[in-house]
């Protein structure tokens, strides 16, 4: 059972919880039974549970509940062994602190907010909406990393590794609103920082050695061969 400590050691909320998460934004996710809901600091109920297969933190005032449907599933528990499980026959949507759906229960994963953008998944492809649930770029990609320093990294097809791949990944650089700012060239691609990202060209490298750091322009300004000679990391 799990319970809730404060910086001294004294329990503050006694251990009643089959689960329990960290606080974030003055609630934290709990689960009694199979259902998850969200106390306060005192241990009260802000958001009573009604979450069949979890729950997320809150960043930023949002967070994700789960729903069943018979439109996912029938039964979206099994039991198996003696153990209750779930299906994974579910979708998600953002909450507010009250609990209230501000979005669809239809999304199949949410990213934490980056630069006021949050990335989430439907039907196997990735978009963005903005703070408030609202979908300004729309899901088509592959793959996709937060945005930082204004842009983010998105790839079109995704390329796992293994040699059954017939083709590398395709990464590029969008900015908030989607326009592409640097074309989908790269097998690999990290996000800026301090104006630089970390990009590969050559995907028939099997080392995985990188290309380097390029700007915002797409330039490259780092070569593989000078920031490893110089130890950059």
């Amino acid at each position: 059972q799990w319970g809730y400590k404060d910086a001294t050691g004294k329990i503050v909320i006694p251990p009643k919880f089959r689960y329990a998460k960290p606080f974030s934004d003055g609630l934290a996710v709990v689960e009694e039974v199979l259902l998850a809901g969200y106390i306060d600091k005192t241990g009260k109920y802000a958001i009573k549970p009604c979450y069949p297969i979890g729950a997320g933190a809150f960043n930023q005032g949002t967070a994700y509940g789960t729903k069943c449907s018979k439109e996912y599933t029938e039964k979206p528990f099994t039991i198996s062994r003696g153990c209750v499980g779930c299906s994974w026959s579910y979708r998600i949507g953002l909450i507010d602190h009250s609990g209230k759906f501000i979005t669809q229960p239809k999304y199949e994963q949410f990213e934490p907010i980056s630069e006021g953008r949050r990335a989430f998944r439907l039907d196997d492809k990735w978009g963005f909406m903005d703070s408030s649930g609202k979908v300004v770029i729309e899901p088509k990609y592959a793959a996709v990393q937060p945005f930082s320093e204004g842009l983010a990294a998105v790839t079109e097809r995704k390329w796992g590794g293994g040699f059954s791949y017939s083709f590398p990944s395709s990464w590029g650089f969008v900015d908030k609103d989607g326009k592409l700012v640097i074309p989908h060239k790269y097998p690999s691609a990290d996000s800026f920082h301090d104006g630089l990202a970390l990009v590969s060209e050559n995907y028939r490298n099997i080392s995985g050695k990188p290309e380097g750091f390029i700007d915002k322009a797409g330039k490259l300004q780092i070569s593989s061969d000078q920031y490893l000679s110089k130890g950059f990391e």
